[in-house]
């Protein structure tokens, strides 16, 4: 079977959302250079905006990643639960920077995209990785079923389980 070992998954989710986040974020902070300096000063404003978005962008990548992880991962509809809540925070958010004077617009629509788009990718890989786990399990499961009818094949016991093992009477 498969063994889980935290620390493995911990780091996966980690570095994976880092390394999402810091190319979205050298993305985000060379077209955001392209709108604010002329040409000459123009690769250092996209490193520096870069830098900049990087640190709103992983903590928002991150929430949303692992939303999304952990929604499919359970057994209770996606939907119903995470949806509302995302649509009920994009809605605050708005009436916030659009009913203000607010001068991080931009910044609050690149942190909302970051997270719809994270939010996204993490339901699609939990819901392969809940597929993927769930074959494996199945697999092991006909594996060890295999192995008990051999054993209860030498030993001449038939092939029906006991009553006791299954927990109920046999039909």
């Amino acid at each position: 079977m498969n063994s889980y070992i935290p620390e493995h998954v911990t780091l996966n989710v980690i570095f994976s959302t880092l390394l999402l986040s810091a190319i979205i974020s050298i993305i985000a902070g060379t077209v955001f250079a392209v709108f604010e300096v002329p040409w000459h000063g123009f690769l250092r404003q996209a490193v520096r905006n870069s830098i900049v978005l990087l640190g709103y962008s992983f903590p928002i990548a991150l929430i949303g990643y692992i939303a999304g992880y952990l929604s499919t991962m359970g057994r209770a509809s996606a939907v119903a639960q995470v949806l509302p809540a995302v649509v009920a925070l994009i809605g605050g958010l708005n009436i916030y920077v659009f009913g203000t004077d607010s001068k991080y617009r931009a910044l609050i629509a690149y942190c909302v995209c970051v997270f719809a788009g994270m939010l996204f990718y993490g339901t699609q890989y939990g819901a392969y990785k809940r597929d993927i786990e769930q074959e494996v399990r199945l697999e092991e499961l006909m594996k060890i079923e295999a192995r008990l009818k051999l054993k209860r094949n030498n030993l001449q016991l038939g092939n029906d389980f006991p009553s006791w093992l299954l927990g109920s009477e046999p039909k």
